[in-house]
């Protein structure tokens, strides 16, 4: 399976994301059970590193599957760096399980939060420059079609 993604990869141009049962558990992701040695994660471990492939942020549930007292997250959701770039505003909500030990994982477009406009700060202190109102007086002479206030720097 790993060995189709990194088959992926390569000839994906753009964003792209693998989400799935990666049965790959990492320490921190069990809770109760055996403990996990370096070897079982080896080629996980090496083909996030080789692709640059990272997790996506869940929210939700810690854990995506459970056996008896065993919690385990291996369903895991996997993204470009172009993906990371395009698409900031997706997350993965892990909602609660149903009619299978594991718990479905749910694609969630958010709303991109507009950066409110900052108010104008005038600092008293910049009044004092040597070469303040030489600048200010060359910015007001200085005839712009946009009018804004970039023209003063």
């Amino acid at each position: 399976m790993l060995q189709k993604l990194r088959q992926i990869h390569s000839l994906q141009q753009g964003p792209w994301l693998a989400m799935r049962d990666f049965n790959v558990v990492f320490s921190q992701d069990r809770q109760h059970g055996t403990m996990i040695q370096d070897m079982e994660t080896k080629d996980f471990r090496e083909f996030m590193n080789d692709t640059g492939m990272n997790e996506l942020p869940s929210v939700g549930r810690g854990y995506t599957w459970i056996n008896n007292h065993t919690y385990s997250r291996i369903d895991r959701r996997l993204v470009n760096i172009s993906w990371m770039m395009t698409m900031p505003s997706l997350s993965i909500q892990v909602l609660e399980p149903s009619v299978s030990a594991h718990s479905p994982l749910k694609l969630m477009i958010s709303q991109m939060q507009r950066k409110k406009a900052s108010p104008f700060r005038f600092f008293n202190c910049i009044a004092e420059h040597p070469q303040f109102m030489q600048e200010v007086n060359q910015a007001w002479n200085t005839t712009r079609k946009d009018e804004k206030m970039q023209g003063v720097e």
